[in-house]
């Protein structure tokens, strides 16, 4: 799960938005509520494709992870950092998520970031 994770990371530094949804399944959710819900793998590459046109310069950086392989479920902390193309300024996030997993494929994704530039 933990290798999943990184393998997400470096897709969206990347601007990869297609190897970031292939780690997804089909039917999978991404979410931070209040603000966003996808439904479906197709839903999900469509937002990371977005967002990949409109940012540069991602760094997703894990602060730590714990698995429980039992429940197929990951708790995750990390910053997300990235430029916004409309202004060219670096934005900040801290957030939180509870990621789970079939197999190797996240089906849900329920996070939760908090600015850190007020």
């Amino acid at each position: 799960m933990e290798e999943t994770l990184a393998r997400f990371a470096d897709a969206l530094a990347r601007g990869d938005a297609d190897t970031a949804a292939e780690l997804f399944a089909e039917d999978a959710t991404y979410e931070e509520p209040p603000r966003f819900r996808f439904e479906g793998r197709e839903a999900i590459r469509a937002f990371f494709r977005d967002f990949a046109e409109r940012h540069s310069d991602a760094r997703f950086t894990v602060l730590r992870a714990v698995a429980d392989p039992t429940q197929s479920l990951l708790a995750a902390e990390w910053e997300w950092r990235y430029v916004s193309a409309s202004d060219g300024q670096e934005r900040a996030f801290t957030g939180v998520g509870f990621i789970t997993f079939t197999g190797e494929k996240i089906t849900s994704w329920r996070g939760l970031s908090i600015s850190l530039d007020r």
